[in-house]
């Protein structure tokens, strides 16, 4: 779900005056629609541990493409953590800490042989 956090005034003039209207913190959706209190809490809540999440989501994509490449039945891991990996010194230069980690998403091939099957 994609939301917007936004502060905002509203300013009505009405006649000699203007009338100000105070939205602090609404939290609009994607389909221009507000979420509950509920849900807010819950993105406000998740998105204090957001950075930790994500720092062992890297960790854990590098240890399980280092362990993948070093199988014997696996043919190819293609993981730009790895220094192996053709584009690795591109995706390293693309950091904005060398600590930021590679992401999470991998692929990797098995050495079979589809004749057989």
């Amino acid at each position: 779900m994609a939301a917007l956090a936004a502060t905002f005034t509203t300013v009505l003039n009405r006649g000699n005056h203007a009338i100000f209207s105070d939205t602090v913190g609404a939290l609009l959706s994607v389909d221009n629609t507000f979420n509950s209190p509920f849900n807010a809490w819950l993105i406000n809540r998740g998105s204090v541990t957001l950075p930790l999440r994500m720092r062992q989501h890297n960790a854990s994509a590098q240890a399980i493409a280092e362990h993948l490449q070093s199988l014997p039945q696996v043919r190819f891991v293609a993981y730009p953590g790895l220094e192996s990996h053709p584009h690795h010194a591109f995706a390293a230069s693309q950091l904005a800490r060398p600590d930021a980690g590679f992401g999470g998403v991998l692929a990797f091939g098995l050495n079979t042989d589809h004749a057989l099957s």
